[in-house]
C-alpha cells in the first residue's frame, strides 16, 4: 500500500510540474503561425483567431486575423450598444511609394491599363488615411526602435472625438531591403488591457527573409488595371472580347488558387468556380443553383444581346462578417467577375441568396449588353435587379416569390388609392423614380408582371421583349451622338475622376431620358387607345 501511495505521490508531483512549467510558457506558444514565403514574411498570430479571407487583387493589405471572441461596449448615456472583434492586418508598401505618386494610364490592345502608385508612403500615412471614417483620432504615440536589427516605426492611434465606441489602434513598422512590413491592430478601449498583450505578442513575432515571389503591387508602387466597358472594345472583335473575358477570370482563379487559405475549397462547374469556405453539401447547394439561375438567364432573355458570358467567380464565406471583411479588402479600381456571398447559420438567408442573385444577374447583363446595363432607363434596370433578387430554385427550375412585406404594403397602396397605372411607369424618369420611396417598391412588382407573372403569358406576353427590342435599337441610333462618344471615350485616372465622369454620363441620359421615354412609348405602343392602357392596368392590379 505504501508503494502504491508513494508511486501515486510521484505520479502527482509530475502532473502539478507539467502544469506548472505550461503556465510559465509564453502565450505565443499556445498561438498559431502564418508563414508566406512567397511575400517573405511570418507572424505568430493570437491564439484562435481566424485567418480571414482577402481580396486576390489587393495591393497592400496581405493578410488579416480577426478575434474569435466579440467583445461588448455599452453608453449609458447615448443608450447605444455594440459589439467588436479585434482584427490584426498585415500590409506592405513599398518604398519607392514616397517617391513614385499618381497613376500612369495608357490604351493597350485589352482595354485601359492603369498603373497605380502608392496612396501612402509608410505606415502612418496608411493609418491617417484608412482610419479617417471611424471618427475624430489624433497619433497618441510615436517611437523609433531597433529589432532583430531593423528598423520598427511603432504608432498608436487614439479614436475618441466624435466617435460612438473609443478604440484604441497600435500600428508597428517593419523597414525591409524594398518594402516596409506593417502590423496593425485594433481594440475598444475598455477591454484593451485583455487584448493588447496578445497584440504585442503577434507584432514582436513579426520576421522577414527573402522572399520566393513578388509584391503584391509588383515591384515598383502600384500595379497595371485594366479596365474594360469604356470605348476599349471598338477596336476588338467579338472574339478577342471574348478571349479576353476568359483570360481575366483564368488569371483572377490562378491568383485565388495560389493564395487559397487553409479550409477553402475550388469547384468548378460548367458557367462557375465556387471557392467556398462552406460546408461540401452547402457548397453543392450554391452551385447548382447557379448553374440553374444562369441556364434560366441565358434561355429568358435571348433577345438582350449576343455578348460573350463568360464564367464567373462565387466566393461562399462563412458567415457575413467573414463577407464584409473579404469585401473590405478589395480595391475600388477592383473589376473582377466575382460575387461574394455567405452561409447563414440557419441555412439559406433571404439577404444571402439576393445578393448571390443580383450579383450574378449584373455581370450576366454587363456580359450580354454592357450598353444596355448601363444605359437603360432607370425603372428597367432597378426593376430587373429587384426581381433577379427573388430568384429561388428547385432542382433546374427557377421560381420567384414576393416579400410578404411589400405585398402588405402594395395593399395598403390599393386602399389608398396610390397604385400606378401601366402608362406611368413607361413615362417614369430617373428623378421620378426616386422622388418617391413607394415608387421603386411599385417598379419591382410591375416588372415582375410583365416578366414572370401573368403578363408574361397571353395577350401581355410580348410587351416587355418589344420594349426592350426597340430601346436597343434607340440606344445604338442614339450612340452616334458627339457628346456620348466623348463621354465614352474618357478614361478616368482616379477615384474622384470617376465618380465625376459618372456624374456627366448620368446628367447627359438625364437630359436625354425624356426624350428617348417619349420615343420608346410610340415605337412599342403607338396603336394602343386609352382602353388598352386601362386593360392592361386591370390586369396588373388583379395580381397584385
Amino acid at each position: 500500500m505504501s508503494r502504491t501511495r508513494e508511486r501515486s505521490r510521484r505520479v502527482m508531483r509530475v502532473v502539478v510540474a507539467a502544469v506548472a512549467l505550461a503556465a510559465l510558457l509564453p502565450s505565443t506558444a499556445r498561438a498559431d503561425t502564418h508563414k508566406d514565403e512567397k511575400l517573405g514574411f511570418s507572424i505568430v498570430y493570437p491564439r484562435k483567431w481566424k485567418i480571414m479571407p482577402v481580396a486576390a487583387d489587393s495591393r497592400w493589405l496581405v493578410a488579416r486575423f480577426q478575434s474569435h471572441r466579440e467583445y461588448e461596449h455599452s453608453d449609458a448615456k447615448t443608450n447605444f450598444w455594440t459589439r467588436h472583434e479585434p482584427k490584426l492586418d498585415v500590409v506592405i508598401i513599398p518604398l519607392s511609394a514616397g517617391e513614385d505618386r499618381g497613376a500612369t494610364v495608357k490604351k493597350t490592345k485589352d482595354g485601359v491599363s492603369i498603373s497605380e502608385a502608392a496612396p501612402y508612403r509608410d505606415l502612418k500615412e496608411y493609418m491617417d488615411k484608412t482610419l479617417r471614417n471611424e471618427g475624430g483620432f489624433h497619433f497618441s504615440a510615436e517611437d523609433e526602435v531597433e529589432i532583430n536589427g531593423r528598423k520598427v516605426m511603432q504608432y498608436e492611434v487614439t479614436i475618441d472625438k466624435l466617435a460612438r465606441v473609443p478604440k484604441r489602434v497600435w500600428g508597428w513598422a517593419y523597414y525591409g531591403d524594398d518594402a516596409i512590413y506593417g502590423v496593425v491592430a485594433d481594440s475598444l478601449m475598455a477591454h484593451e488591457d485583455k487584448i493588447k498583450p496578445d497584440i504585442m505578442k503577434a507584432f514582436r513575432s513579426v520576421k522577414l527573409f527573402q522572399r520566393s515571389g513578388t509584391l503584391p503591387s509588383g515591384e515598383r508602387t502600384g500595379s497595371d488595371i485594366t479596365l474594360r466597358g469604356f470605348d476599349t472594345d471598338a477596336d476588338l472583335t467579338e472574339e478577342d472580347i471574348a478571349d479576353r473575358r476568359d483570360k481575366g477570370v483564368d488569371r483572377e482563379v490562378s491568383r485565388i488558387v495560389d493564395g487559397l487559405p487553409k479550409d477553402w475549397t475550388v469547384k468548378e462547374t460548367k458557367h462557375f468556380v465556387i471557392v467556398s469556405h462552406a460546408d461540401k453539401r452547402y457548397t453543392k447547394e450554391v452551385a447548382r443553383h447557379c448553374e440553374a439561375f444562369r441556364g434560366w438567364l441565358d434561355k429568358k432573355f435571348d433577345y438582350l444581346g449576343s455578348g460573350h458570358r463568360g464564367r464567373v467567380i462565387v466566393r461562399i464565406c462563412a458567415d457575413s462578417d467573414e463577407r464584409s471583411n473579404y469585401l473590405e479588402s478589395k480595391g475600388w479600381f477592383s473589376d473582377t467577375y466575382e460575387v461574394v456571398t455567405y452561409k447563414d447559420r440557419d441555412g439559406w438567408s433571404d439577404w444571402a441568396m439576393e445578393s448571390l442573385n443580383r450579383g450574378i444577374w449584373n455581370i450576366w447583363f454587363s456580359d450580354t449588353n454592357r450598353d444596355l446595363a448601363v444605359g437603360a432607363p432607370r425603372w428597367i434596370s432597378s426593376g430587373l435587379a429587384d426581381v433577379m433578387e427573388r430568384a429561388s430554385s428547385k432542382g433546374k427550375k427557377i421560381e420567384f416569390k414576393a416579400d410578404t412585406w411589400d405585398k402588405s404594403r402594395i395593399n395598403e397602396l390599393r386602399r389608398d388609392d396610390k397604385l400606378l397605372p401601366a402608362s406611368a411607369f413607361f413615362n417614369l424618369t430617373t428623378a421620378e423614380l426616386w422622388a418617391d420611396w413607394e415608387n421603386g417598391r411599385q417598379v419591382e412588382f410591375f416588372v415582375n408582371y410583365l416578366l414572370v407573372g401573368a403578363g408574361s403569358k397571353g395577350k401581355y406576353k410580348s410587351v416587355f421583349p418589344d420594349y426592350v427590342k426597340n430601346l436597343i435599337v434607340a440606344m445604338d441610333e442614339a450612340g452616334g451622338d458627339e457628346e456620348y462618344i466623348k463621354l465614352l471615350e474618357t478614361v478616368p485616372k482616379t477615384e474622384a475622376e470617376e465618380t465625376e465622369l459618372f456624374r456627366k454620363r448620368a446628367e447627359y441620359w438625364t437630359n436625354q431620358e425624356r426624350t428617348m421615354l417619349d420615343q420608346l412609348r410610340e415605337r412599342t405602343f403607338g396603336d394602343w387607345a386609352v382602353k388598352d392602357w386601362e386593360r392592361l392596368s386591370a390586369a396588373y392590379w388583379k395580381e397584385l
